[in-house]
């Protein structure tokens, strides 16, 4: 772990990481990403409106749910000097990528854009790892439990009657 982050410290990986990170921090890009595309669609297609709000509710629900595994599992973050400020010092799960798998997972995206966006949140994910604050073993519990956690949103949520017709509005 000291070795990657100290073999990245000087390259253009790092400022790129920093800015994923950013991105991703709370789960507060992503759920910009949902709403923008909810008021976007809202004026042409209302079904569309609300499909757009499961990943914004994806992305809260695995945002509170990383913190709940955190106060029961609480693991320290890898001791090596970061390159980014850190807001606690517990790491498992990855809070950065629970969040990007659970937008990733649920938004209402055509094949090709889910490719773009399951890209967009690895490296998001990754950059935690690049940037010292996780172990990879915290980034995948918390892919796993973000890409849980959206897929429960969008089969729960917004645009459910639509799924259950095939992709047919009802």
């Amino acid at each position: 772990m000291a070795a990657l982050v100290a073999a990245t410290r000087d390259t253009a990986l790092v400022p790129v990481a920093r800015l994923a990170s950013s991105f991703g921090e709370y789960g507060t890009g992503w759920i910009a990403v949902a709403l923008a595309a909810s008021v976007r669609a809202r004026g042409r297609d209302s079904a569309r409106a609300r499909d757009w709000l499961a990943p914004a509710l994806g992305v809260a629900g695995a945002f509170t749910a990383v913190q709940v595994v955190k106060r029961l599992l609480p693991r320290s973050r890898p001791d090596v000097p970061r390159e980014v400020r850190l807001y606690s010092n517990r790491s498992f799960p990855s809070a950065h990528a629970a969040c990007a798998a659970a937008f990733a997972s649920s938004a209402p995206l055509s094949r090709r854009a889910r490719v773009l966006a399951w890209a967009a949140a690895g490296w998001v994910a990754a950059s935690r790892i690049v940037l010292g604050a996780h172990y990879p073993s915290d980034v995948a519990a918390g892919a796993a439990l973000g890409a849980l956690v959206g897929r429960t949103a969008a089969r729960g949520g917004a645009g459910t009657e639509r799924r259950a017709t095939g992709g047919q509005r009802p």
